[in-house]
C-alpha cells in the first residue's frame, strides 16, 4: 500500500484582513454594538483627584433607560483610527445613539478650567469641539448654586458658549443635534452653623439665562423644565423655530456718573435701563403671536386667585 504524503499546513497571510466593509451596514452595525456604548445617559463627574492626578479628572457616569446605573462603560475608541468610514459609523453610534448629560453651574471657574472643560467636561479639551458636533441627544441641567447676579452672569456667559460650539458663532446649523432637553435646578444649598441647608429659590429672576439657547437651528424636539409653563413653551418653539424669530427689546440709555478703574474723579458712562433679571427678548409679544398665555396674563390671573402660599422663595 502506497504512503501517502502528509499535507503541508495551509496558513493565511498574514497581510489579509477580513472584509469587514464588504458585510451589510446591518451586520457592521450589530459589531459596532459589542464594542461600543449604546442607548446610555453618558455624563461626566470631576474626580476626587483632580490636582494631583491631571490625567484623570473625570470620572464617566452611565445610567440606561431604566434608570440603572451602567458600571465599567468602555469604549473602543480604536475603531476611529481604522479609516474615515469605519470612523464616521462608530462616530454615529458612540455620539448619536447615545444621550450626552452635561452640567452647569453658577459657580465661579477657576483659571485652570476652560470655560469650555468647564461645560463639556472631557469634550471641551481644543482638540476634541469637532466631536461636539456629532452629539445628537443632549440633556442640559442648569444648577442655580446661588442666588445672585453673577450666577445669572455666568449662566448667560456659558450657555453663549454652548450655542457657538454647537452651532457656530453665528448659530446657523447646530450639528446634528435633534433632542435637546434643559432642566432648571433652582435648588440652593448652604451651611448654616454646622448644618447643611437647601432652599428653592424661585426661578423667575434667573430663568432668562436660557436665552442663548435661541440661536440654536435645526432642533426637531425641545423639552424644557424647572421654569414657568407659558416660559418653557415660548422657549421650546424659539428652540425648534416653529414660532418664529423672537423681537429684542429696545431698553433705553441713561449717562450717569461714576468712578472708573478706581479713580477719585467720577466720569460720565452711559449705562442702560436693563435690570439684570430683565429679558433681553420680548417673550410676552412672541407668546401673544403664538397664542400663548404671557407673563402679563399670568399675573393677572394670579392676582385674581389671590395671594399663593408656595414654599418657594419669592427672590
Amino acid at each position: 500500500m502506497a504512503r501517502q504524503k502528509a499535507r503541508k499546513p495551509v496558513f493565511r497571510n498574514s497581510k489579509s484582513s477580513f472584509p469587514f466593509l464588504h458585510l451589510p451596514a446591518e451586520l457592521r452595525l450589530r459589531i459596532y454594538h459589542f464594542v461600543l456604548p449604546h442607548s446610555l445617559q453618558i455624563s461626566f463627574d470631576r474626580g476626587i483627584y483632580t490636582w494631583y492626578r491631571p490625567r484623570l479628572p473625570w470620572r464617566v457616569r452611565a445610567k440606561d433607560d431604566e434608570g440603572k446605573c451602567c458600571f465599567g462603560v468602555d469604549a473602543t475608541t480604536s475603531l476611529f483610527r481604522v479609516n474615515k468610514f469605519v470612523s464616521n459609523e462608530a462616530k454615529a453610534v458612540l455620539y448619536g445613539e447615545n444621550e450626552f448629560l452635561f452640567d452647569i453651574d453658577g459657580q465661579g471657574g477657576s483659571p485652570h478650567w476652560p470655560i469650555m472643560r468647564k461645560i463639556f467636561g472631557p469634550l471641551g479639551e481644543p482638540d476634541r469641539l469637532d466631536v461636539l458636533r456629532n452629539l445628537r441627544k443632549v440633556e442640559l441641567v442648569l444648577r442655580l448654586s446661588r442666588a445672585d447676579r453673577w450666577a445669572h452672569r455666568r449662566h448667560c456667559a456659558r450657555l453663549q458658549h454652548f450655542a457657538e460650539a454647537l452651532g457656530g458663532k453665528d448659530g446657523a446649523d447646530s450639528g446634528m443635534l435633534k433632542h435637546l432637553k434643559v432642566r432648571f435646578d433652582s435648588q440652593v444649598r448652604y451651611v448654616c452653623g454646622c448644618r447643611a441647608k437647601t432652599i428653592y429659590v424661585k426661578s423667575t429672576k434667573y430663568m432668562y439665562a436660557l436665552e442663548s439657547l435661541t440661536h440654536l437651528r435645526g432642533i426637531e424636539k425641545a423639552e424644557v423644565l424647572g421654569v414657568d409653563d407659558w416660559f418653557a413653551k415660548c422657549l421650546e418653539k424659539a428652540i425648534t423655530g416653529t414660532g418664529g424669530e423672537v423681537q429684542e427689546i429696545d431698553y433705553p440709555y441713561l449717562v450717569v456718573k461714576r468712578k472708573a478703574n478706581g479713580g477719585q474723579r467720577k466720569k460720565r458712562v452711559t449705562q442702560t435701563t436693563r435690570a439684570w433679571y430683565q429679558p433681553k427678548l420680548n417673550w410676552d409679544e412672541f407668546a401673544d403671536r403664538n397664542g400663548i398665555k404671557s407673563s402679563k396674563d399670568v399675573e393677572m390671573q394670579d392676582a385674581g386667585a389671590g395671594p399663593s402660599r408656595g414654599k418657594e422663595l419669592p427672590y
